[in-house]
């Protein structure tokens, strides 16, 4: 019982171990639109103090975040009401000096903001990092479900879930994700819990009832309240009652209601946020370019996915794994080479992985559970392109709540191949190799280029 408990809380543990040595030396706002997703934060607050004057200036300062769903926002409200934080606001100004290019490890102090000055920018600060606190304990929730997820997909194997949560929750930049304000890891957490839900309900011993079918889609809502492009896990969930369904010999109109009821309460609940969306913007959907062109580098003309994969693609997956800062800190050269090597290839053979399960999986309702994380990282980098395809945005972080299904992927494919008797020692390197990088990450990459500490 005790060595199950450890093991179950060791990689948890790390997380937090990282993530909070993180959350420290990362200076405020340092973290790529920190100071946007801080403001949008403040913003929901006062709203909810009805503090229209200080409402009215945190919106104006956050920018396209105003575009974002609120429910990862109004989590972070408490920190800024126990930390008594009611403005006016004032933040650092930028150094005029600093340059966003890149910055390789081992340059000088690399910070974008001035230090802080006066005791409004350190009351700012101090909301900050309780903001940081609560988003961290939102990422510990993504691991955790995502283990539980892991063990799911695996039935039960030990090495698989160990491994591929090493993967996905010592990533130093999912870790410097979680780390700073980002409503990334809520929508990684939400998503996680889902596809969890979702796994159990097609392998019960009785079919999905219509109250399962709600609850499944009102989650989708939940996630989608947390960012807008996991709305799309309402149609995996859709797609997969329906034929789940079938596989449980239930009629095809059963079928189709349980479909029906998951995506019309995902619907319905999402409705007052389209609505506002759409007298607010003029668009439910917020679609159309011209709204973020005040905001963010527009492109001149529509980028498709063939032209991604051809010009973006390599720094997209690079960026996926270490692109620090506000996009300019980066590891020795050498080290993307080889994280973007052990990607691809673990990609492809994730890929193989996943097509094993499949031609083994006994029946309709076991294949479907082993689609759910290429299904959800499919419409994840659909969603991905879309967004991309009107704005410069090829960073690898916008796929995170997608990242549990890459880790799964790539640890399944790392040990496929693998003897029964070797694959516990192989996890368990790799969990030691992860480690060994987010030390290398922290230090030589994060301290160099910041020099900091809160006193």
């Amino acid at each position: 019982m005790r060595r199950e408990a450890f093991w179950w809380c060791l990689v948890p543990v790390l997380f937090l171990l990282g993530g909070a040595a993180m959350a420290v030396l990362m200076p405020p706002y340092e973290n790529p639109d920190e100071l946007r997703h801080f403001n949008y934060a403040v913003y929901w607050e006062a709203k909810l103090e009805r503090n229209h004057a200080l409402a009215h200036k945190a919106r104006l300062i956050s920018r396209q975040e105003v575009f974002q769903t609120p429910l990862y926002y109004l989590s972070l409200a408490p920190a800024v009401w126990l930390t008594g934080y009611r403005g006016p606001l004032d933040f650092p100004r930028i150094d005029p000096d600093f340059r966003c290019q890149p910055a390789p490890p081992g340059q000088t102090i690399h910070r974008r903001f001035k230090p802080l000055q006066g005791e409004r920018q350190i009351a700012g600060a101090r909301t900050l990092y309780a903001m940081r606190a609560t988003s961290l304990l939102w990422g510990l929730a993504a691991v955790l479900l995502g283990m539980a997820l892991f063990w799911e997909l695996s039935r039960g194997d030990k090495a698989l879930t160990l491994a591929a949560t090493a993967l996905w929750a010592l990533n130093p930049r999912w870790l410097e994700t979680c780390a700073s304000v980002s409503n990334d890891v809520a929508a990684s957490a939400l998503a996680a819990l889902v596809l969890w839900m979702l796994a159990r309900t097609l392998r019960a011993a009785s079919p999905p009832t219509l109250a399962k079918a709600a609850l499944l889609g009102a989650l989708c809502a939940l996630a989608a309240y947390s960012k807008m492009n996991a709305v799309g896990l309402a149609g995996v969930v859709a797609g997969a009652l329906f034929l789940g369904g079938r596989g449980y010999g239930l009629s095809w109109g059963r079928c189709l209601g349980l479909a029906a009821l998951s995506a019309g309460c995902a619907v319905a609940l999402m409705a007052p946020w389209l609505v506002r969306n759409h007298l607010e913007f003029g668009d439910a959907l917020l679609l159309n370019r011209d709204l973020w062109r005040p905001y963010v580098a527009t492109r001149a003309a529509t980028m498709y996915p063939w032209d991604f994969f051809r010009e973006e693609f390599t720094g997209f997956r690079w960026s996926y794994y270490a692109v620090y800062g506000q996009f300019a800190l980066l590891m020795h050269p050498v080290a993307y080479r080889v994280l973007d090597a052990l990607l691809v290839v673990t990609g492809g053979l994730g890929l193989a992985f996943w097509a094993r399960q499949m031609w083994r999986g006994p029946d309709l309702r076991e294949r479907l559970v082993q689609s759910l994380a290429p299904a959800w990282l499919l419409l994840a980098f659909a969603a991905f392109l879309s967004y991309n395809s009107g704005v410069m945005a090829s960073q690898g972080r916008l796929i995170f709540p997608a990242g549990w299904a890459i880790a799964f992927l790539q640890a399944g494919g790392l040990l496929m191949f693998l003897p029964r008797r070797w694959r516990n020692a192989a996890a368990w390197s790799l969990l030691i190799l992860m480690l060994a990088w987010d030390y290398y990450v922290i230090k030589d990459v994060i301290w160099q280029a910041f020099q900091y500490l809160p006193v």
